[in-house]
């Protein structure tokens, strides 16, 4: 079996590598977004809080998912999500169509939630199992400022 520390290492190489990447969508999604609403912030304002809504319903059955078949199916359905959001990503971007565009974007919405909704869960659940228990939340916090 691994060591705790071990396992920490790999889970924080890993959020790194994937951090970068997916802040690089994160910023031309929202670009994406304001050209796709003919520059009105307030469409793209509008996904975000409707996304974020989508989330709170969706999170619980993140947890429900997370009892069932554990943190490591969760993980993995979390990756296959993350995979989905870039096919449809690249699809809603070579669209012309704009019911295409739509459909497009509430098919992103759904599968970003979906990602959160499991993958998140999961790794929060693994940094508290497997850090050190009184430094969980500096552990938590290192990672994320990297």
């Amino acid at each position: 079996m691994q060591s705790e520390n071990n396992i920490l290492k790999q889970l924080t190489q890993s959020l790194i590598g994937k951090s970068f990447g997916q802040s690089i969508y994160t910023t031309f999604e929202a670009i994406l977004f304001y050209k796709i609403f003919n520059e009105n912030l307030n469409y793209v304002l509008y996904y975000y809080g409707i996304r974020g809504i989508l989330y709170a319903f969706i999170n619980p059955i993140g947890g429900f998912l997370l009892s069932k078949i554990g943190t490591k199916g969760n993980l993995i359905l979390g990756t296959i999500f993350l995979i989905l959001i870039r096919v449809v990503f690249h699809f809603t971007t070579l669209q012309t169509n704009p019911i295409l565009v739509i459909v497009g974007m509430i098919l992103l919405g759904i599968t970003i939630t979906g990602y959160q909704a499991s993958y998140w869960p999961a790794y929060h659940v693994i940094i508290c199992l497997f850090g050190k228990k009184k430094k969980t939340g500096s552990t938590i916090g290192a990672i994320y400022l990297l």
